[in-house]
């Protein structure tokens, strides 16, 4: 033993629960290629550690450590589950021991828990972990029987017990139907207990018998008549001949809706001897034929606008404004420029000592500011100033 390793171990010695102690000497020895010295410092170390579940930790990685020898690791796996049945790391116990000693070790940790009255999801982990390795063995009927008893109070193992259930129906075809009906009633404890995952709980459920009325009620409950279209269908086909009125009402009426008119009135007509199925075949027959007629007069609607010249744009409401020819707003325009006023140009005053006549402007020169004709016009049109050929603009 080299002075380093010697240094840690006794280091380790005097204080065992000193954090970061135990993973500095086992760091040491693994990197030194030690793994059974390592081996020796856990079991030793799980005796005087305070934590039970640490201690149990460091037994099964000890047993990890000695898989080569598979007695060795047996016991030590043992001496992990009696220290602390509650350590989680026990769930994989079986892929430190053989088969038939994990079903053993699984046995014994789910006794001891039941025994210390541990949580809850403690125990029903253990019987999960118990029934699954039982179920690897091929012994399902025995994984039935460990994993019934919690399967209603977990969905994990309701999961696993429906599973179970579905594998002996399929070997055991003459049985199968007690152990659908226990598979159905558990997926439909599920469904209440998980209400968002209801529709493919009773789903599934529906599946393993699809005669089952009761599953039909919980996914009326829970789920829409547009998504209900295909369970009624594989409930009613399942049914064969039986008229089950009611539920193909709904069905038709969903289909319906749907845009599937004739589908409805071809399931229906099969049973057009019950009066209620008639009743209901009598309106969708209507409703249809209304339908089609409402289609039709859309198309002759749509036909006739394709068809129809453009209609002429309607006259603003108010009074009519008349509008004179171009010769007369010609006319109009030149006038009212001709008589318009004139600016006057400012005047500049003349300079200082300058004679101001000088910048008058000769008399001749000067011209009215408003400038008026004499001459007699002639009008525009023949009764008044105002045109006669007027037109009516909109």
């Amino acid at each position: 033993m080299d002075d380093k390793t010697r240094a840690l171990v006794t280091a380790l010695h005097e204080a065992p629960n000193e954090p970061g102690r135990l993973e500095a000497a086992r760091a040491h020895l693994m990197s030194t290629g030690k793994p059974g010295s390592v081996v020796k410092l856990l079991e030793w170390w799980s005796g005087k550690a305070l934590d039970p579940v640490a201690a149990s930790a460091a037994l099964l990685d000890a047993a990890r450590l000695a898989a080569s020898d598979k007695a060795r690791a047996e016991g030590l796996a043992q001496k992990a589950v009696t220290r602390a049945p509650e350590n989680p790391g026990l769930r994989d116990l079986h892929e430190v021991v053989r088969q038939e000693e994990a079903v053993r070790l699984y046995a014994q940790r789910l006794q001891l828990l039941t025994e210390k009255r541990a949580k809850t999801a403690l125990v029903i982990g253990a019987y999960i972990d118990y029934a699954n390795i039982v179920a690897k063995t091929g012994r399902i009927d025995d994984a039935i029987e460990v994993i019934l008893p919690v399967a209603e109070k977990d969905a994990q193992a309701a999961e696993l017990a429906v599973d179970l259930l579905q594998q002996r129906a399929r070997a055991n075809p003459g049985g199968s139907s007690d152990d659908l009906r226990r598979a159905v009633r558990l997926l439909r404890l599920q469904s209440r207990q998980r209400p968002a995952e209801a529709e493919a709980l009773l789903g599934r459920a529906l599946g393993f018998d699809p005669t089952d009325r009761n599953v039909i009620t919980d996914l009326e409950a829970r789920v829409a008549a547009d998504r209900m279209i295909p369970h009624w269908e594989a409930h009613l086909n399942a049914l064969g001949s039986v008229t089950e009125a009611e539920t193909r009402i709904k069905l038709a009426r969903a289909l319906a809706a749907a845009g599937r008119t004739g589908d409805a009135v071809r399931m229906l007509k099969v049973f057009e001897h019950e009066p209620s199925i008639a009743a209901e075949l009598q309106t969708l027959r209507s409703s249809r034929r209304d339908a089609s007629r409402v289609a039709l007069l859309a198309d002759l609607e749509a036909e006739l606008a394709w068809r129809r010249p453009p209609v002429a744009r309607a006259s603003p409401p108010g009074p009519t404004r008349l509008r004179p020819c171009l010769r007369c707003r010609r006319r109009r325009r030149r006038r009212r420029f001709r008589h318009a006023p004139r600016r006057r140009r400012r005047r500049r005053r003349p300079p200082l000592l300058v004679d101001p006549r000088r910048f008058r402007r000769p008399t001749s020169a000067r011209r009215p500011a408003h400038r008026i004709s004499r001459k007699k016009r002639r009008p525009s049109c023949r009764r008044t100033s105002d045109c006669s050929k007027l037109r009516r603009t909109s």
